[in-house]
């Protein structure tokens, strides 16, 4: 069958298509877990991602791609749990006027950014940010789930003025707050009851150390 079409029309859908497979590809590169550290009050400097560094090889927690300017720190990490530890780590290393944010790094090749061929912008809900999904790992839903979890148990002590001697995120389930003394133990219970109805509560000592142990129900 000939065809009837002019060369020009021909040229001009194989452009279309060339185009279009162009800039989807940056699709096909998945994103890296990334942590970024930034401060509204102070630029970054090279001091601060070293103390990033040290606290993370502290923790022996593998890390690479660290990237810094003047407003922010990233660094890209291994896998979700990696992810989860390191921003657990850097947050105890660093003061409160830090702020320290789970994030997704992009692999899409320079040249790709470079002539605006980026990933397609899902949004929280498609990311697995608010975990609605159906087919979402449960396992890393559950980790970002206790990591929101950590980072509201950090605010509100910090709101209520209650001293803390660590927060830790022991596993999937399981966060660990230590108090130096009972008082402040049960002044933060008292606060963190109402805010987290899933968590069950409980007091433990170890090590001269008051503990609030808060775990996951395992009827999520």
């Amino acid at each position: 069958m000939l065809n009837r079409y002019p060369l020009w029309k021909n040229l001009l859908i194989l452009f279309v298509v060339v185009l279009g497979l162009l800039y989807s590809a940056p699709n096909l590169y998945p994103d890296d877990e990334a942590i970024l550290i930034n401060n509204e009050n102070l630029e970054m400097s090279e001091a601060d991602v070293a103390q990033v560094e040290t606290a993370l090889e502290a923790a022996q927690i593998d890390f690479f791609g660290v990237e810094f300017d003047a407003n922010s720190i990233q660094v890209r990490l291994n896998g979700v749990e990696n992810q989860f530890r390191a921003k657990t780590a850097i947050e105890e290393s660093l003061t409160d006027d830090y702020i320290v944010a789970l994030n997704l790094a992009p692999t899409t090749p320079g040249w790709m950014q470079a002539i605006g061929a980026g990933k397609m912008n899902l949004g929280l809900d498609l990311q697995g940010g608010v975990h609605f999904l159906m087919e979402v790992d449960m396992d890393a839903a559950i980790e970002r789930r206790m990591a929101d979890n950590l980072s509201n148990v950090r605010s509100i002590l910090r709101e209520q003025r209650i001293r803390t001697r660590g927060i830790n995120l022991v596993d999937n389930m399981h966060l660990e707050v230590r108090f130096a003394n009972a008082q402040d133990r049960s002044s933060a219970r008292s606060e963190l009851l109402d805010n987290f109805p899933d968590l069950q509560f409980q007091n433990r000592e170890a090590n001269d150390l008051y503990i609030l142990d808060m775990r996951l129900t395992q009827d999520i």
